[in-house]
């Protein structure tokens, strides 16, 4: 009797024990094998080029099909909105200029953006250059970082190609000069032409077997690898529209074998491939070849107005040193700064100088005065509010103008004083002109 009851208790339990886990209700997410993320709600479409760019859903199926640190094969345009922002998104901006965060198609999904740089390029300068709802197209090669990471390449490989459905100044250049030729060899594209032209192109696209002629206004051979860098305009001066040949050979495409084979002043004919280097840098691109070399070459008269990008350095690039043609040295020093000075192709090019940045003109004779000109974008005008100092002559600001009167030196520096944040503090100059002692 004991056992019946006990037996029949036990079956009560159990029948209660299934009647209590009816009532107890699903849970509202259920595991599942991506790690707990919502999966995508929308469709994966796009083909991953400047005209037809992947939404996050198309990117993200991409990125997760590769192998673990293999990245793209090659740079892709990626489309969608500012979900978040990391949490070094502000440090990384103010150490590094560049940005991580996350964009989505609806919010549900997301592709991780890292160290990824902003416009054309150009580094961030300040956090408040990006919101959230902003819609980007971002444009570089991405990786499947651990196997399951999708996220753009580090160190600035990847950038916002528009923002809000515009895009950096470079890709729609302003050119004063008229263009002329048809890029064979019987009409050359002349340089206005073919500085339009490459501008036209998105960061993987190229003509090929182009003829460009123009006369030499700046140059830089290497001997040791054999080829030269060089800006062509129109009259061989620095003030028109530039056009860069980088890394180009010789006549027949020889190697460069000493500096004097290329001189500023001398007209060419150059054969080669136009490229628009990122989306923001046009030229041609190397292992071009001279077709001819005309003239002796000559030296740029004394006191003519430089333009910054007729040093035909890529975007950003660091400064360094250049050597103008006459010899006289610019040297760029990081000073106090927490970025060394730049060049931007943006705005037609300019050396970006951040508070406590220099810059060192050194020539063999004597400095009267300095004359620089600076870049004005979207409301700011980049002349440091006037903040500069020198460590020979006085200075004036009028407008965009900066002017360095009495220097009587062989040598002076220009320090950009600014000790405030934001990007109205920076000195962004885009052409100068130097005044030798008679």
């Amino acid at each position: 009797m004991k056992k019946l009851i006990c037996s029949m208790f036990a079956l009560a339990m159990t029948a209660m024990t299934f009647v209590s886990c009816e009532d107890v209700p699903m849970p509202y997410t259920l595991p599942t094998d991506n790690g707990g993320k919502t999966e995508d709600t929308v469709a994966a479409t796009g083909t991953g080029t400047q005209a037809d760019p992947y939404n996050v859903a198309a990117a993200v199926k991409l990125i997760k099909g590769l192998e673990a640190g293999i990245q793209t094969e090659t740079a892709i345009y990626v489309k969608g909105k500012v979900k978040s922002f990391a949490s070094d998104y502000a440090s990384a901006i103010s150490g590094f200029g560049n940005a991580n965060y996350y964009i989505t198609d609806d919010g549900n999904n997301e592709l991780y953006i890292f160290q990824s740089y902003y416009l054309g390029g150009a580094k961030f300068t300040s956090a408040d250059q990006l919101k959230e709802g902003d819609e980007v197209v971002i444009y570089g090669k991405f990786v499947n970082y651990k196997g399951n990471t999708p996220e753009t390449v580090g160190k600035g490989a990847s950038h916002i190609y528009s923002l809000n459905g515009k895009t950096s100044s470079t890709n729609t250049p302003t050119v004063t000069e008229e263009q002329k030729g048809d890029g064979t060899l019987a009409k050359p594209y002349n340089p206005a032409a073919a500085y339009v032209k490459a501008s036209s192109l998105d960061g993987e696209g190229k003509i090929e077997n182009v003829y460009v002629s123009g006369i030499v206004s700046k140059v830089e051979v290497s001997t040791q690898f054999g080829n030269a860098t060089y800006t062509i305009s129109e009259d061989g001066k620095t003030t028109g529209t530039q056009f860069s040949i980088y890394r180009g050979l010789y006549l027949e495409g020889a190697k460069f074998k000493s500096a004097d084979q290329l001189k500023v002043g001398q007209k060419v004919v150059v054969l080669g491939t136009l490229v628009n280097y990122m989306g923001n840098t046009p030229q041609m691109t190397k292992d071009s070849k001279l077709i001819s070399v005309e003239g002796e070459g000559t030296t740029p008269e004394a006191d003519d107005e430089i333009a910054v990008s007729s040093f035909g350095l890529g975007n950003t690039t660091d400064w360094g040193t250049q050597t103008m043609a006459d010899g006289t040295k610019i040297i760029a020093d990081k000073g106090t700064g927490s970025n060394v000075p730049k060049y931007y192709s943006a705005s037609n090019g300019t050396i970006r100088m951040y508070p406590g940045n220099s810059l060192t003109f050194e020539a063999t004779k004597k400095i009267e005065s300095i004359v620089f000109t600076c870049d004005s974008s979207n409301g700011t005008n980049y002349t440091a509010e006037g903040k500069v100092t020198v460590t020979f002559g006085t200075v004036a600001l009028n407008d965009l103008v900066f002017t360095i009167s009495g220097i009587n030196n062989t040598k002076v520096t220009i320090t950009n004083s600014n000790t405030a944040t934001g990007s109205k503090t920076q000195l962004r100059i885009k052409s100068f002109k130097i005044v030798y002692a008679k």
